[in-house]
């Protein structure tokens, strides 16, 4: 068995005699290979545990402001070394200095330095492997990053983003070699009282400025799987140009340039590898196709440009088994149905974005396009049952095309003042949206009697929205030239809408054999006008105390806001002609404390806030169609606005040993005026709802997430804890009886990453949720049980295996349990120089999972849907990474 010892110390100012804090100590072998290093505390402490045992290792104590002290020392026989008193001299100030020899890591002054060159990490490492050697830093499984439990939130290659915000583009195909050092700094305070976060700065070295790096395979499989991609990305000091595209049918799909790059980076990604990987618990059957680009230029020192392109299309197909009970004060509605449904998502967008500083000012124009062409044809039979006893059956064919074009431009100028905070800020948002609906429908509904009627109609509905929206807020002190720590902020906002809307629903004439026959119950012209005022005003205060080894800081907040709406619709029909006129007075406020010391930090907040949850216009003149003989949605012209009270309480501890970062949320929301469902159940199956009004119910949440790092036996443990409770009280009419229900969730989650050897990395996962919904004397609930069991060993040549389990069981009250098992493997080898080409085998779904199960509970309804998705497949695959660094 491996020995191991530790060394104690304790750094001095050789001249005063003060603690030396934030010194560097590193410990060499006698082939100056670097094993372990650390940094000195605010008492100039210091302790290097787990040190490898061997017979003699050299002590390299390194500071901005001293001299390099080198001590060779023996190792102890009892697996303890301490060194009372290590006296550092302070450097001479000599302009011609220069430094030889520099440590792996270095405070200097509030910044962390790190450089690479220090560290033995073996040829073809990344960005990443080079984090997770520094003591402080964490890389999760999932790519955050954290410093000594704080978020890095922020991650720079030469002071910019790195082909968008994602840190994994930068850490995973960034090679270690090509660096010159990493800088880790305090972002801005926040001007709420949120925590702090940190940026993270790459500087690479002067032949490494430009680059290129990408990835391109293919994989074919049996049962006709099979899959491509491919991307290559090249920089510059100037420029970062991505193309990429993909095309498969084993269900993967990415949504977003970032999401693409994301999953294609150099470095394998065990920890993450199931991004971008076979979903078998996705819905359906998926062809996906995506093309994209992405740009940025940096025209000068205060002039960047970004535009990103995506065009994606999917084909899907869905074989699907519903089943909902609608439990009632007497009974239930029993809902069964089974459909086939064939999808065509056609995507197109575009998002540019230009900056343009001056000194404390920014301005920032942005301008997008989403463009979509949705095709889906469905044939559906549904059967209503009322106490067991079927009342309708409905055998629906649909055919449904839907184009929706988005288009919308934002203006935004911010004068952050000499002091970096926000003196004005002002945005302009234009957005135009136009939206048509084509849907044809075969209907065939057989009552109880077997009394068929048959109804085939077409529907057109066409929408177009214009709106214009303007924000402004100005700190007045500091706008009249005064500098105060007092804040006083004015802001105010409007929203000027038009909203449009047509639609003509026609039946077919058996005689004229054309769709002439309109239906007048649910086909309009609207013309819909908003305006909307949201004047503000707000003062805060904040305070600090400085001390020795630590600080405190305070601070609070109030405001007042006066919110107005004011909107008319002239409709066609006399029931969606309405007017609306909403006023109301949204107070806040906040008070915060945060605690400072010697590795430690501590905060609280507390956060009284309101909010108007306005009625929307389908909640008020939704229109009942008359031949629909299953659900109906109609408004309520009487609808007013619900008024929330919500008190919220923070509290975060943050503590450098261990990395650790704990969060705890409560939140408590008054309902005043509460936006509630009612539901009228006919004894021939229609189901009709609407909104009402009803009194105030309180509602309230719990959350609470950890994240911590420490070492079993000498190896990293990673964990993540994340738990959330929610529970409400409310009225809900059924019937039009008004109904006491309950309704509680509760979720909970731990991560475990942890390497026991170089060579090998585990991760186990456990998700735990439950709902349950209590109404008169009935109970519903749901529970769903997830383990996760990844491992991935780094085996000899160049060769990795990840073997992946997944277990999920579900259960829900008065329908069938569930249990689905999934077990993945995948062994591939990187081979050539620089490990460019990568061989791949792949084993999907061993124990031949076919379909996904999901679980709902929402007021009186429980529902479970049974859907298909892959089958089992096994796949091989090639791929080749082009590099240039």
């Amino acid at each position: 068995m491996d020995k191991f010892f530790a060394i104690r110390g304790l750094i001095i100012d050789s001249v005063s005699h003060d603690a030396v804090k934030s010194a560097t100590i590193s410990l060499y072998n006698n082939n100056n290979n670097l094993i372990k290093y650390g940094l000195s505390n605010l008492k100039g402490e210091f302790e290097l545990k787990d040190v490898q045992y061997q017979d003699t290792v050299i002590l390299k104590i390194s500071h901005l402001s001293y001299n390099i002290f080198i001590l060779k020392i023996a190792a102890p026989s009892d697996g303890l070394l301490i060194l009372k008193n290590t006296f550092l001299t302070t450097k001479t100030k000599d302009i011609n200095e220069i430094v030889i020899e520099k440590p792996p890591i270095l405070l200097n002054k509030d910044t962390l330095e790190i450089y690479p060159e220090a560290f033995d990490l073996g040829e073809n490492t990344v960005i990443e492997d080079l984090l997770k050697k520094v003591p402080g830093i964490v890389v999760w499984g999932d790519g955050q990053i954290t410093v000594n439990g704080k978020k890095v939130t922020k991650l720079l290659v030469e002071g910019k983003k790195f082909f968008g915000t994602d840190p994994l583009i930068a850490t995973r195909n960034l090679p270690n070699n090509a660096v010159s050092k990493i800088t880790v700094y305090e972002n801005p305070k926040p001007e709420t009282s949120e925590n702090s976060t940190l940026s993270m700065d790459i500087t690479l070295k002067n032949n490494n400025k430009s680059g290129v790096f990408g990835k391109v395979g293919a994989g074919i499989g049996d049962t006709k799987r099979k899959e491509t991609a491919g991307s290559l990305n090249f920089f510059n000091k100037k420029n970062q140009i991505s193309l990429f595209a993909a095309q498969n049918n084993t269900n993967k799909e990415a949504y977003t340039v970032g999401d693409f790059l994301r999953v294609n980076t150099y470095m394998p990604g065990g920890e993450d590898y199931n991004s971008y990987s076979s979903s078998f618990n996705k819905i359906g059957y998926n062809e996906f196709l995506i093309l994209g680009s992405r740009f940025e230029r940096s025209w000068t020192k205060n002039v960047n440009s970004e535009l990103d392109v995506l065009n994606y299309i999917k084909n899907a197909t869905i074989e699907q088994e519903s089943n909902e009970i609608y439990q009632l004060e007497i009974g239930s509605q029993d809902v069964k149905s089974n459909s086939t449904s064939t999808i065509k998502n056609q995507v197109f967008k575009a998002n540019n974005d230009n900056k343009f500083k001056f000194k404390n000012r920014e301005f920032k124009v942005n301008s997008k396009i989403y463009h979509t062409i949705d095709d889906l044809k469905i044939n559906l039979i549904k059967t209503i049952s009322q106490d067991s006893k079927q009342v309708y059956l409905i055998d629906n064919a649909n055919s449904t095309r839907a184009k929706n074009l988005d288009k919308s431009l934002y203006l935004n100028y911010n004068d952050k003042g000499l002091l970096g905070r926000d003196k004005v800020n002002v945005f302009y948002e234009f957005r135009q949206v136009d939206k048509v609906l084509n849907q044809n429908q075969h209907l065939i509904f057989v009552d109880s009697n077997y009394t068929s009627e048959t109804l085939n109609r077409t529907k057109i509905n066409d929408v177009k929205r214009l709106n214009h929206n303007l924000f402004a807020n100005i700190e007045i002190l500091s706008a009249f030239g005064k500098i105060s720590k007092w804040r006083l902020n004015s802001e105010s906002y409007f929203a000027l809408s038009s909203h449009t809307e047509s639609q003509i629903d026609r039946h077919f004439n058996q005689f004229t054999q054309n769709y002439d026959i309109v239906n007048g119950a649910i086909s309009f012209n609207d013309d819909y006008r908003e305006f909307h005022w949201r004047p503000g005003l707000k003062l805060s205060r904040s305070f600090i105390e400085i001390f020795g080894r630590g600080s405190n800081e305070w601070g609070s907040s109030a405001m007042i806001n006066y919110e107005t709406t004011m909107g008319q619709n002239r409709s066609s029909s006399d029931f969606r002609t309405i007017k609306n006129n909403f006023k109301s007075i949204l107070p806040s406020a906040d008070i915060y404390y945060t605690w400072y010391r010697s590795g430690k930090e501590n905060s609280l907040i507390l956060n009284y806030n309101t909010n108007l949850i306005r009625p929307q216009l389908y909640q008020q003149v939704s229109l009942l169609d008359t031949t629909q003989k299953d659900f109906n949605y109609v408004g309520n012209k009487d609808l007013t606005p619900e008024y929330n009270h919500v008190i919220e309480f923070k509290f975060n501890n943050r503590k450098i040993k261990n990395s650790f970062n704990q969060n705890l949320t409560f939140r408590y929301t008054l309902r005043k005026d509460q936006l509630a469902d009612s539901s009228i159940y006919q004894n021939d199956g229609l189901r009709k709802s609407y909104t009402v009004n009803i009194k105030g119910t309180p509602c309230y949440s719990l959350n609470y997430d950890l994240l911590s790092s420490t070492r079993i036996f000498g190896k990293p443990l990673n964990m993540k804890l994340f738990a959330n409770f929610t529970g409400e009280k409310g009225y809900y009419y059924i019937n039009e009886s008004l109904i006491n229900m309950k309704n509680y969730g509760f979720e909970t989650s731990f991560n475990f990453d942890y390497l026991p050897h170089d060579k090998i990395t585990t991760s186990i996962k456990t998700t735990n949720s439950k709902q349950f919904s209590q109404f008169t004397n009935y109970a519903n609930k749901t529970t769903t049980n997830i383990l996760n069991i990844d491992a991935v060993i780094k085996l000899p040549m160049r060769t990795t295996f990840i073997n992946s389990i997944s277990f999920i069981d579900s259960k829900i009250s008065r329908l069938e349990n569930n249990q689905q098992y999934l077990w993945n493997i995948h062994l591939y080898h990187r081979f050539f120089k620089k490990e460019r080409f990568e061989i791949k085998f792949s084993m999907f779904d061993l124990l031949s999972q076919k379909s996904s199960v999901k679980n709902y509970i929402s007021g009186n309804m429980i529902k479970q849907e049974i859907n298909n998705n892959l089958e089992q497949y096994f796949m091989f695959s090639l791929s080749y990474f082009p590099r240039k660094f």
